[in-house]
């Protein structure tokens, strides 16, 4: 989630949007949609955080994320921008 007030003078080291997938907790279930609850598998759970090449490649998908929203261009924000980091707008969650 990127707030779109008081990001003036934001950076990426210090930003929600760094912080919040810090600790990723994947919990793999296999499944079809017909399938009762009671009878989807889980896998191992897994405990996921970026190394430093993978915080190199979010971070500039952020910058040009957080540039829109700071300059009022949120209307041009779309879920194709961003190689790695993408932003998906309330309207499609």
């Amino acid at each position: 989630m990127a707030p779109l007030t008081g990001n003036i003078g934001v950076i990426w080291e210090t930003s929600h949007v760094r912080y919040k997938p810090a600790r990723v907790l994947w919990i793999p279930v296999e499944s079809q949609r017909t399938t009762p609850l009671a009878r989807h598998r889980i896998g191992a759970p897994l405990l996921w955080s970026p190394d430093t090449e993978e915080e190199l490649q979010l971070q500039p998908d952020w910058k040009e994320l957080i540039d829109l929203i700071v300059l009022g261009k949120v209307e041009r924000i779309t879920a194709r921008q961003g190689e790695v980091f993408t932003a998906v707008t309330k309207s499609h969650q």
